[in-house]
């Protein structure tokens, strides 16, 4: 058990870091939400870059971090912050913990400023990995009984319908970075993508209309980062 805390724990490190570049890359964002705050571990390396962090949490006691107050805050409820207040939101181990999501997203639209950064994570559950795993177990990647019972994770969001909840709630610019990518496979792309291309030809002639329906979404999980990555980094941006 102590070697997959360890495990987590670095792999959160680096999607940590990989935000904090993402983050970066805009001048302008100076008041950052880190929801869920979980241990602080996050708002301490925002603290630490200078900028103004706030926290909030369903488990607010359970922050270690002593320089920023952690605020309750329930991810499934209106939330504790005024309209158009950050410039960033970031939830990272959150979104898949919501009974709700596309509720948690519109809240996270109101409290960004216009202009304002959101950054979110998700398991991947079209990864080829994840797609293998349903086929042989029934369940998804961090989606079995075990994530279920022990983490909380209930909201199974695909990247294609996470990617329209976000245009949904009106966020624009949506970009994907793929959070750990199974680079040992990578080789494998091609090949893969080309015996998805083949069987999908065969099955468009005998079945046409059903993949009309599911043709930007076949497009959409065949794409490098989507199926070669465990986790995605989802940035979208709000409008003026």
């Amino acid at each position: 058990m102590g070697t997959n805390n360890e495990m987590v724990r670095q792999t959160m490190l680096g999607i940590y870091e990989q935000v904090l570049s993402i983050l970066k890359t805009y001048p302008n964002v100076s008041t950052v939400l880190d929801i869920p705050a979980g241990s602080g571990l996050f708002t301490s390396i925002l603290f630490e870059n200078k900028y103004k962090v706030y926290a909030a949490d369903i488990l607010p006691e359970k922050m270690s971090f002593e320089k920023v107050k952690c605020v309750f805050a329930d991810m499934n409820k209106r939330l504790p912050f005024e309209d158009n207040f950050f410039d960033a939101v970031v939830c990272l181990a959150g979104i898949e913990h919501v009974e709700n999501p596309m509720f948690t997203l519109s809240e996270f639209f109101r409290i960004l400023s216009p202009k304002g950064i959101f950054i979110l994570d998700i398991p991947n559950i079209n990864s080829l990995y994840s797609r293998v795993k349903f086929l042989l177990t029934g369940g998804f990647f961090l989606f079995d009984p075990f994530w279920l019972s022990e983490h909380n994770h209930i909201s199974v969001l695909p990247p294609y319908l996470l990617n329209s909840y976000l245009e949904k709630n009106k966020f624009q610019e949506i970009r994907i970075y793929r959070a750990s990518l199974k680079s040992y496979y990578i080789w494998l792309h091609p090949l893969i993508t080309c015996f998805f291309s083949f069987l999908s030809r065969i099955l468009h002639k005998k079945f046409p209309l059903l993949f009309l329906n599911y043709e930007q979404s076949i497009k959409f999980n065949n794409q490098k980062n989507v199926m070669w990555s465990d986790g995605l980094i989802f940035v979208a941006k709000k409008p003026y």
